[in-house]
């Protein structure tokens, strides 16, 4: 996993694997493309999992926001999962790219 973001978000990601997977394998399926949210809470011990597409930001006037993180993602990882960890407990912003 990636050493720049908290342990417990990397045993998150770890522990849910296939859960995380599979969010967004039928989130593609559905709509084509979009981004894995995650927002998490480590002080509340919460988690919040969804699929956000590509669609839905542009419904909500965040296509520059999503364009910009499609843009950054290198070639050969366009294919894998884009995870976007909101993290509030730090009030930090992780985005992971996770091989599928």
């Amino acid at each position: 996993m990636n050493s720049d973001i908290p342990n417990y978000i990397n045993d998150f990601i770890s522990f849910n694997a296939s859960t995380l997977k599979d969010i967004y394998e039928v989130g593609c399926e559905n709509e084509s493309e979009g981004l894995l949210m995650i927002n998490c809470d480590v002080t509340n011990n919460d988690s919040d999992v969804y699929f956000t597409s590509e669609k839905r930001f542009i419904e909500m006037g965040k296509a520059d926001f999503y364009n910009d993180i499609k843009t950054n993602i290198k070639e050969d990882q366009k294919d894998d999962m884009i995870l976007y960890i909101m993290d509030k407990s730090l009030n930090k912003v992780f985005l992971l790219i996770v091989k599928k």
